[in-house]
């Protein structure tokens, strides 16, 4: 069974991970989250993206915590953010480009 909802390396990820390999941390610096333009998608058919296609919200990644295989990303979106449905998410460095990109419901925020 496949996930219905998750995040991905963009290609820019990949190319990052790849450089960074045992020499130096990626450092993901945003949450970015938009809405699609109300159409949602596959986040494998968007991995060449370096930006959400319709970005509405960015907030500060507060600590990123990895064990093993598994990475805990934290990063508190304030209640002031909103009025839109989120269809999409990224990860972002402080490039500004997407390191990952996924998707989410349609949750109205």
């Amino acid at each position: 069974m496949t996930a219905t909802y998750y995040f991905t390396l963009t290609d820019y990820g990949s190319e990052r991970v790849a450089q960074a390999h045992g020499q130096a941390e990626i450092i993901l610096v945003n949450l970015v989250l938009g809405d699609a333009n109300g159409l949602p998608y596959d986040p494998i058919s968007k991995k060449t993206r370096t930006s959400l296609v319709n970005q509405r919200a960015s907030v500060p990644v507060q600590s990123v915590v990895v064990n093993g295989s598994i990475a805990r990303v934290t990063a508190t979106i304030d209640l002031s953010i909103g009025g839109f449905n989120i269809h999409e998410l990224g990860l972002t460095d402080s490039t500004g480009k997407l390191v990952y990109i996924g998707n989410y419901h349609g949750g109205f925020k």
